[in-house]
């Protein structure tokens, strides 16, 4: 009895393992939760960072990117993330949503808000982008958080494939616009990731930063999250040897490059 009791704790032990390694929610998940028992015994002080957005924000799981790159530059502080944010949810949405205005009584060291993709498509949700913008920002600074907003990168080139010609750099320059504005009437910080974005797309064209036309690949999602830490940290991002897997060196410099110029 004991040799088959032996057997079937083997059994299901490797079982649980697989799962853990082989099923990528059941990973993520596992990875979560290992990192919070860590995470007790870890002497350094922490910051709290409370990320706003949609899915451009948690793709990927950007946000528990900003944790790996702090310890992998043997940062003096630690990040303790919470994420509210869900596919296509724009600032009106993010106002209007009970626990994201619970969430927004609290103090965090910092509060970073990303807007959806089409903030800039048309005057209405122009208005709106300021004006509900400005709404969660001013929730924020009641509790003396310290706020900071992505500025979006524009879509992928195919995605304008019908439109007028010059209709992407447009709308590039919308966006850049409208993020100026809202920081003029608000104070608050810009992450200007659409610039970086950009210059890395100058510098090699064929940068697979995006999964689609719309969202980040691995590779975006890791320039997002290198510049969110830059700003947060502010220091020098090539202390930060984290590299997500999928993305291979060469890659990794240019990146890194592209946003220490952008902060230096």
């Amino acid at each position: 009895m004991k040799f088959r009791s032996f057997i079937l704790i083997y059994v299901v032990a490797v079982a649980i393992s697989l799962a853990v390694f082989m099923v990528p929610s059941v990973h993520a998940a596992f990875e979560k939760a290992f990192l919070s028992v860590t995470g007790m015994f870890d002497g350094r002080p922490v910051e709290t960072v409370l990320v706003i957005g949609n899915s451009r924000a948690y793709y990927n799981d950007m946000p528990d990117m900003l944790d790996e790159m702090a310890d992998s530059a043997n940062l003096p502080v630690r990040y303790d993330v919470t994420v509210r944010a869900w596919a296509g949810a724009t600032f009106e949405q993010n106002w209007n949503d009970a626990e994201t205005r619970q969430l927004l009584t609290q103090h965090w060291d910092h509060v970073i808000l990303q807007a959806e993709s089409a903030a800039h498509g048309d005057d209405t949700r122009r208005v709106s982008f300021q004006t509900n913008g400005a709404k969660l920002i001013a929730a924020a600074q009641a509790t003396k958080s310290p706020v900071a907003v992505i500025v979006n990168w524009v879509y992928a080139a195919p995605f304008f494939a019908d439109a007028p010609a010059g209709s992407r750099a447009l709308y590039l320059a919308r966006i850049q616009e409208d993020y100026r504005t809202l920081a003029q009437k608000t104070g608050v910080d810009l992450i200007n990731t659409a610039i970086v974005w950009e210059d890395v797309l100058s510098r090699d064209p064929k940068m697979p930063l995006y999964h689609d036309t719309n969202h980040p690949s691995i590779h975006g999602s890791y320039l997002s999250a290198l510049m969110i830490y830059g700003f947060l940290s502010a220091t020098d991002v090539g202390s930060v040897a984290y590299v997500p897997g999928s993305v291979d060196d060469v890659a990794a410099v240019v990146i890194k490059d592209a946003v220490r110029r952008h902060y230096h």
